[in-house]
């Protein structure tokens, strides 16, 4: 994975929301690939908590207690979805 020294101001990061000026990745986004070119999202690097978990083999971000209320409407999804897998 690319790491980018400078944010694309012209966009958020999709996790803390903000476009401040720190290192970043491109995230590929599912189901956008076309001949080999995909649609990407950028993120902060301070902001990925990327987990695995090796029992199910599956990676995860984990969201800090300073995001659970943004994402509150996700939570239960989530946990239903992993609760199935």
């Amino acid at each position: 994975m690319k790491i980018f020294k400078q944010f694309n101001t012209s966009g958020n990061c999709f996790i803390c929301n903000t476009n401040e000026n720190k290192p970043c990745v491109l995230i590929p986004k599912d189901n956008t690939e076309d001949d080999g070119i995909e649609e990407a999202e950028q993120v902060h690097i301070d902001c990925i908590n990327l987990r695995y978990n090796p029992e199910i083999n599956f990676f995860y971000q984990k969201v800090s207690n300073k995001w659970k209320t943004k994402f509150k409407s996700l939570n239960q999804p989530l946990k239903k979805l992993l609760i199935k897998l």
